[in-house]
């Protein structure tokens, strides 16, 4: 699903008219919603909820090899968000600390990284891509419209949507373990 998909999707749920109101005569769907206060309020909800689901709920971790030069270890490429393991060859844990440059380690050489990584930034053309597949398009649904009401300041509707939201997310990433029957016995 696309966020101009999402978008409109929305705009059904609540009766917000956006249909109407944006002009596609001239222009693509995606043109008109970028001149549309409301559909880009939409957007900034839709990249809130994506930083909340992969910061709290579903990290997309990577591994891969770094190289440190001069203590530095160069980490703009990676779109980190938190290191989760740094360790040396050996596979010993390897202190490091956080600097502009990037991770600053006591030794050059190379490294297996471990990391949590940012979401990409959304468009109205882009596809929602959530790492973990327990989290649905209707979470995701539920998290935005709670986060655009919010915004707009209908509190108690937001807070209704909110709960939805939230059941639906510890619905979904609860463990289903399977029910342990107790073993069969004869009965005398």
């Amino acid at each position: 699903m696309t966020v101009s998909e999402l978008i409109l999707k929305i705009d059904e749920i609540l009766n917000l008219d956006l249909s109407s109101s944006l002009d596609v005569s001239s222009q693509t769907v995606i043109q008109a919603m970028e001149q549309n206060s409301c559909c880009k309020t939409l957007l900034a909800c839709c990249n809130f909820v994506l930083d909340e689901l992969y910061s709290e709920y579903a990290l997309d971790c990577r591994n891969t090899v770094v190289n440190a030069v001069d203590g530095i270890i160069e980490v703009s490429n990676l779109n980190l968000r938190r290191v989760l393991s740094l360790t040396d060859s050996a596979g010993q844990n390897t202190p490091f600390k956080h600097s502009l440059d990037g991770l600053t380690v006591n030794r050059c050489g190379k490294y297996n990284l471990t990391y949590a990584r940012k979401p990409p930034l959304l468009t109205f053309a882009s596809a929602i891509n959530i790492p973990d597949s327990k989290i649905s398009e209707r979470i995701f649904v539920y998290g935005v419209i709670a986060e655009y009401l919010r915004v707009i300041g209908d509190y108690s509707a937001s807070s209704s949507w909110a709960g939805k939201y939230l059941q639906a997310l510890q619905a979904a990433m609860s463990k289903t373990a399977c029910a342990k029957l107790p073993c069969r016995r004869w009965l005398l």
